[in-house]
């Protein structure tokens, strides 16, 4: 009662003693203000998540329990629970329980993380990969401001314009240059303290809040405020909150009539319903995990083929990693096309995009490695060079395995006894060459080096030999015109990966030489 008369007061004290707290440690240089804000602004937003989340947490079940408890005291069916309007007391002790379960859900589940890793992303001031691609909404909105960013120029006073620009003039992080620092200490603590105000005062009113989508929007809005988004940037982070925010009401849709569907469901069907409802939700909860699972894995496959540092080891352990996932698709189409199954190819059709996805990025995203070598032209050109060739092995590892799928998909005939043989011999040689690779990355040697040219002439001469025996096939009219286009596309796309991967190699070589460590 106390506190509820005395709010306004108790505000300006607190403020009073907060302002002369954080001047006495600015100015004695105790500590710094910012960070301490920040860490404020976490415990508030600690308390203002407990004040919204826990109660949206426990709300249903309590008024579920209570409606059972209402039930059995009078043990009328039909009974109207007009006690629900008034105001029940919650037992401390499902208090702490429901609190328990949220700690250890944002601790242990993954899911907590991604919505974290999403939100930094699009806030970051760094030059990043983006998770995002663009959608036509998202261009739309950047081009429609872009303009009236030109019309605001011509029509502000060019002093106006000089000042508003000399407030971008750069922060700590762009003097620091910390890739794992998304923004500054200043951008944290107002992000803090605006969503610890919104989400306290949103609570207080009683509305109905999301406290994610609070912090979530805040964080946008100071990204831009700051200059993190940029023209560079906008259309793909904008497509992202556009995604997120468009999710968010589309589970708002989805709650809203999948509810009155489990509601006459359970009218209708009694028991039999609920036990069938628990099936459909265990399997959904196990796909959920399955999926999340998935997303992880391709989170490691994304690390383990795209550049992060100029360090020897992890140069060498990128590129291994680029020719070994290559190869490997490489291997199970080149084995779906002999067996003539394609059950196996469709997983790795994926993959096969997925890793020229990421050869994309990596020539996107080239000046993120490129920035950290010294002013050797010579370097950064055989650097550029590698990326341009794995992407090269990329893309027809992609096109083959694409062309391969969609001919088995298709039911055609499979190859002829002759094609399969000639295959199967070029893959074990393929399977040698790929070997040998992966030995020079262990163990340099020029004895290594020529015995790789010799296997890769020799996989050059297969691949002459089988066209013209294709040729003579065709002229002799042995061949369907889809057999004869899948197998030119097996010959054509195997003559660039190895060409590539050969070129990789030694640029590599040439590479590892003038790297400093």
């Amino acid at each position: 009662m106390f506190l509820k008369e005395n709010v306004i007061a108790l505000l300006i004290i607190t403020f009073l003693f907060s302002l002369v707290i954080l001047y006495l440690l600015s100015y004695y240089k105790i500590a710094d203000v910012l960070k301490v804000s920040v860490l404020a602004g976490t415990f508030g937003m600690a308390f203002a998540f407990a004040g919204n989340d826990l109660v949206n947490f426990i709300g249903v079940p309590l008024a579920g329990y209570e409606s059972l408890q209402i039930f059995m005291t009078s043990n009328d069916i039909f009974m109207p629970v007009t006690a629900l309007q008034t105001v029940i007391p919650t037992p401390s002790i499902y208090l702490m329980l429901a609190g328990m379960v949220m700690v250890l859900t944002l601790w242990l589940s993954s899911k907590p993380k991604q919505v974290i890793a999403t939100t930094l992303k699009l806030s970051s001031k760094n030059q990043i990969i983006e998770q995002f691609s663009s959608n036509y909404i998202a261009r739309e909105i950047v081009r429609n401001w872009l303009l009236m960013k030109k019309l605001l120029l011509f029509l502000l006073p060019n002093k106006i314009v000089l000042f508003i620009s000399s407030r971008y003039s750069g922060s700590e992080i762009d003097n620091n240059h910390d890739e794992n620092q998304c923004f500054d200490t200043v951008r944290a603590a107002v992000n803090m303290s605006v969503a610890c105000i919104l989400i306290s005062l949103g609570t207080n009113l009683n509305l109905p809040l999301s406290t994610t989508y609070v912090v979530f929007m805040v964080t946008m809005g100071s990204s831009i405020g700051d200059g993190a988004w940029n023209s560079q940037n906008a259309v793909y982070r904008l497509s992202g909150v556009i995604t997120v925010v468009s999710t968010w009401f589309y589970t708002a849709f989805i709650a809203f009539f999948l509810t009155a569907f489990v509601t006459f469901f359970i009218y209708w069907g009694g028991v039999t319903a609920i036990l069938i409802l628990i099936l459909i939700i265990a399997f959904f909860y196990f796909k959920s995990n399955i999926i999340s699972k998935k997303k992880t894995q391709e989170n490691v496959l994304k690390e383990a083929l795209i550049f992060e540092n100029v360090e020897k080891a992890q140069i060498s352990s990128t590129i291994k990693n680029n020719l070994f996932f290559i190869f490997s698709v490489y291997k199970v189409v080149v084995e779906s096309i002999i067996s003539n199954e394609r059950k196996e190819l469709k997983e790795s059709l994926k993959n096969a995009e997925q890793i020229y996805s990421f050869a994309n990025i990596q020539k996107e995203n080239i000046e993120k490695v490129i920035s950290k070598f010294d002013d050797e032209l010579e370097k950064n050109y055989n650097y550029l060079i590698m990326i341009e060739k794995l992407q090269n092995a990329s893309k027809a590892l992609w096109i083959l395995t694409d062309s391969v799928f969609k001919y088995l998909d298709n039911n055609h005939k499979s190859l002829s006894f002759q094609q399969k043989e000639e295959f199967s011999q070029l893959s074990s040689i393929v399977t040698e060459f790929t070997e040998n690779i992966f030995s020079l990355f262990e163990n340099y040697s020029e004895t290594k080096i020529d015995e790789m040219y010799e296997i890769h002439s020799k996989l050059n001469l297969l691949l002459e030999r089988s066209r013209k025996r294709q040729i003579l096939r065709i002229k002799n009219h042995e061949l369907s015109i889809t057999s004869r286009s899948v197998y030119f596309e097996l010959i054509h796309q195997t003559e660039i990966i190895l060409n590539n991967s050969i070129s990789v190699l030694n640029i590599y070589n040439m590479f590892e030489d003038k790297v400093s460590y």
